[in-house]
Parts: structure tokens; sequence; C-alpha cells
């Protein structure tokens, strides 16, 4: 954007990434298929990711996302299927819905007790590794939060 503020788009030939301090907000779609990506660094300005941003990454290993986030569109992380771990930080009040569906090597959650809404389908896997429930589950989320994160 012209005030630099938001991220609109990347090359989906890129391969590591790291956003600028100052970014506030990661523009709907703007990493779409970037299927090269495997490693993308968030500031800690940053409040939103938009619906689909990173949608169909599907090189991408693990992200953290910074406590200044306040909310995660529809599908941000929707079929990055080598993500393997997702890291919250304290902070994060909100998981969106269908963040991290069909993400089917993810295997490592770090949930904080900050988080008070997780949407539906957010963690749904169409392909099961195995049983259990996701790591990290703070005992502060509902049990029916904490349903939908099954695996």
């Amino acid at each position: 954007s012209p005030d630099k503020t938001t991220l609109v788009g990347v090359n989906e030939t890129v391969r590591r990434f790291t956003v600028l301090d100052g970014v506030v907000e990661i523009a709907e779609d703007a990493c779409f298929e970037c299927k090269d990506l495997k490693s993308i660094t968030l500031p800690n300005t940053l409040e939103e990711i938009g619906e689909h941003a990173f949608q169909e990454c599907t090189s991408l290993s693990s992200i953290t996302i910074p406590k200044s986030i306040k909310k995660i569109g529809k599908g941000a992380f929707f079929k990055c299927e080598s993500i393997e771990q997702a890291v919250f930080e304290e902070g994060v009040a909100t998981i969106g819905e269908h963040t991290f569906q069909a993400c089917t090597s993810l295997s490592s959650v770090n949930i904080p007790g900050s988080v008070k809404e997780i949407g539906k389908a957010a963690f749904a896997i169409s392909q099961r590794k195995n049983d259990g429930c996701v790591s990290g589950v703070d005992s502060s989320v509902s049990s029916e939060d904490r349903a939908s994160i099954y695996r």
C-alpha cells in the first residue's frame, strides 16, 4: 500500500520472507499459492492477517503468530500441507475459522491462555496422521472450543 502499512502481495517464487516492521496488515490473498515459500517472519506491529493470505503455501513448515495479532482471516493458512508447527504468542485472543484447515502435517500447536475464541474448523485436518489432541491447549479455552482442535 502507499503508506507501506499493508502487505498486498509477494512474488510467488520467493522462498524466505520477512514482513517489515511497521506493517499492520497482510491483505487478503497476499501470499496465496506461494508454493516455494518455506519461511516467513511476522513483525510485532502486525495486527491482521487477511482471509486466505497464505492459503496453499505448501512449502511453509512453521509459523509464529505475534502477540500483536488481533484478527486472523478465514482460511489464512488453509491447505499449507507442510506446516508442522504453529505457535501463537501470549496476547493473541482469537483464532479464526478454517485458519489451519487441511494442514495435514500439523502436529504441534501452542495455544496460550490469552486465546478466548477458536473459530469453526480452525484445525480441521482432512488426513489424520495420528489421533490425539494438538499440544499446548490451555485449560482456559472452553472444552467446546478445545474439541475443535482435535485431529
